[in-house]
């Protein structure tokens, strides 16, 4: 049996930094001047700085932990935590593509094994609501979309929490097709504006009971196809350049480990630890987005 300290140290690691970060420490402050999240720059313009290149590679690895291991929930902490750093539009333009690169790693282990019905259900709504979507992202100023960003990432966190104290009595839901229709027009929406687009999804499936392997599946192929579609959204918008593509590219390793971390967690790691850990992390990120200045 492969040692324990491979994987899952490092996945507790990073969490740990990352927990860190947004409450404004820096593991290598110290004799050192550091970046802090109110006075970062936009990295379009030079070089990236060691604070950059750190958060940006953590986030890589958690979209690749979270993609391949926990069906993409982890991975809501990685957009606010990179609009804390970045401008927001720049923020979900670099998350674009390292959501894309975190797909191509998992899909392929959840090849098969989704719900095809659930799956086109959701998917085809999904594409008005990313037009919508891409329409407010259009006439959106940069303060109000951070702001958008921290709401929605709080709204998602006081939802999961009450999908936990729901329970059975949310798998006792009778859902019809046309709430799937909903769920997938909301999840275009929301995961346009500011890549949190798992709750609807969430809300639908689990009344549905499916196989723990199934509900990930669908939830992963999914999200691969809706990411796929935003992208000539936010190329039309100006998200997405040559240079985002490029820093990504350099980012691939993170996320191949995180993804690797993931599928090897995924039966050795409670959810619900990982769920407490991120909705912490996300509730004090969401929280300092919206209250920032």
């Amino acid at each position: 049996m492969a040692p324990k300290c491979i994987f899952v140290k490092p996945a507790y690691y990073t969490l740990a930094v990352a927990a860190l970060h947004q409450l404004g420490w820096s593991p290598w402050h110290a004799g050192r001047q550091v970046l802090r999240p109110s006075s970062a720059k936009t990295i379009g313009g030079g070089d990236l700085l060691l604070s950059h290149i750190v958060v940006l590679s953590l986030a890589g690895f958690i979209i690749g932990l979270s993609k391949a291991g926990f069906g993409g929930f982890a991975g809501i902490v990685v957009g606010p935590m990179l609009a804390l750093w970045l401008p927001p539009r720049e923020a979900l333009g670099l998350m674009l593509p390292l959501l894309i690169a975190g797909d191509l790693f998992s899909v392929p282990y959840y090849w098969g094994k989704w719900d095809s019905r659930n799956l086109l259900l959701l998917a085809i709504p999904s594409l008005i609501g990313i037009a919508v979507g891409g329409r407010i992202l259009a006439g959106i100023p940069d303060e109000l979309l951070k702001r958008l960003i921290g709401g929605i990432a709080l709204v998602f966190s006081i939802g999961q929490l009450a999908r936990e104290r729901l329970g059975d009595r949310a798998a006792a839901w009778h859902l019809k097709p046309i709430h799937g229709v909903i769920a997938g027009f909301a999840t275009g929406i929301f995961s346009t504006m500011a890549h949190l687009g798992g709750l609807p999804v969430v809300f639908y499936l689990l009344p549905q009971r499916l196989p723990a392997i199934t509900f990930v599946a669908t939830s992963v192929w999914l999200f691969f196809f809706v990411n796929l579609a935003k992208v000539p959204v936010y190329v039309r918008n100006g998200l997405i350049t040559m240079h985002e593509v490029t820093t990504v590219a350099r980012l691939l390793p993170a996320t191949a480990i995180g993804a690797l971390s993931g599928v090897w967690l995924r039966k050795r790691v409670s959810d619900r630890v990982v769920n407490v850990v991120v909705l912490v992390l996300t509730v004090i990120t969401a929280i300092k987005l919206v209250v920032a200045p």
